[in-house]
């Protein structure tokens, strides 16, 4: 994102002013509007701009949706049926695609196809062949709304008068086709660990096999120590994870010195202690995906400045979140407004003292 200019001219009576003055004066009220929407709101996709494949069609709904620069992208629900090579209006003074996620990394442009609709077909030059789009054009690619900068020099100037020069800069939506290997996937808010479900009782045990209680109460035993490293191993990563920016305590930390002891089989495991690990793994999968859910930077990078993944289109249904879906992610501000960052902070607390109060030998059968 274009760093925050921390000043801005003000203009005085009878003051020539230069263009410089003047696009200083517009960048910073743009800034001021870009970085109220990433700030305060959050960036990705809003509303809509879901898709579907028919045969050699994508039928695109509309919607909008806000980059990680504060651009608003917008764009019409449409049918495209063919596509053409596109080429990026704005270029630097050294030839290359001003928009650096467009460099091919060798002084051009990444190989990006338009999107057509059949009144675009219709408009194009007698010189262009549109492409269909079939397996062997939509194979490996993502489709990607762009917000293109254009700029359109005006050329009115006359003898006298020269004050219609400049350039005008268009904004124009753009549906395109990149190569998924040319994007960098988004990494998803993971699930909690699969691992630290804890399997059920009859999973891979015949109950025909059961003679006594002594071979059930086996049968919990090796479930609570198969699964006891690996939620023990979650819960500290958890901590470690998530303490620091929930402003947890250095004391509040998990206790799993009592847990242990399962592990050595003392006391002996039953249906009980089963049921313990269960009910701490459901409160860390709790707490960890309420955690997850917290933006996780105040200032993140802006990796997409111009454009919003719409999916991939090998594998995304149109609509589902996936690698290369810029889903919603909300500012800071909900989770201070909302009181979600106290809530998740609420739900390490009670962990943490369901970790405190374990007392294993509660659960000692040996003298019944």
């Amino acid at each position: 994102m274009t760093p925050f200019r921390s000043h801005y001219p003000e203009f005085v009576p009878n003051q020539i002013l230069t263009n410089t003055q003047l696009n200083q004066l517009r960048d910073h009220l743009d800034r001021q509007d870009q970085l109220s929407r990433v700030r305060l709101a959050g960036m990705g996709i809003v509303c809509g701009l879901t898709w579907s494949i028919d045969a050699s069609e994508i039928a695109l709904a509309e919607g909008y949706g806000v980059t990680s620069d504060g651009h608003l992208v917008e764009m019409a629900a449409g049918v495209f049926t063919h596509a053409v090579p596109y080429t990026d209006p704005g270029v630097g003074a050294d030839g290359e695609p001003e928009y650096a996620p467009w460099r091919d990394g060798a002084g051009g442009q990444l190989e990006l196809f338009e999107l057509l609709d059949a009144a675009a077909v219709a408009e194009l030059d007698p010189e262009v062949t549109p492409l269909p789009l079939d397996a062997t054009l939509l194979g490996g690619r993502v489709l990607v709304l762009y917000l293109e900068r254009e700029p359109v020099a005006l050329r009115s100037c006359i003898v006298t008068d020269c004050n219609n020069t400049g350039t005008n800069v268009h904004l124009n939506a753009r549906a395109l086709l990149v190569s998924r290997d040319a994007l960098q996937a988004v990494t998803p808010c993971p699930p909690p660990p699969a691992l630290i479900r804890l399997p059920r009782f009859h999973t891979g045990t015949p109950l025909v096999d059961l003679g006594s209680a002594g071979d059930v109460d086996g049968v919990y035993q090796g479930l609570v120590q198969a699964a006891l490293p690996t939620l023990s191993a979650a819960v500290q990563a958890a901590f470690d994870a998530h303490g620091p920016r929930l402003d947890l305590d250095v004391d509040v930390a998990p206790d799993l010195a009592d847990l242990d002891q399962l592990v050595a089989g003392a006391p002996a495991i039953h249906q009980l202690h089963h049921d313990l690990l269960k009910d701490l793994a459901d409160a860390l999968d709790e707490a960890v995906t309420g955690a997850c859910e917290l933006a996780a930077e105040c200032c993140p990078a802006s990796l997409f400045p111009r454009h919003l993944m719409l999916g991939d289109l090998d594998v995304s249904d149109g609509f589902t979140a996936d690698g290369f879906r810029h889903a919603f992610r909300p500012a800071p501000l909900r989770d201070v407004t909302d009181g979600d960052r106290e809530r998740v902070r609420r739900l390490f607390l009670r962990l943490a003292a369901m970790l405190a109060n374990v007392d294993v030998l509660a659960f000692d059968r040996s003298g019944t």
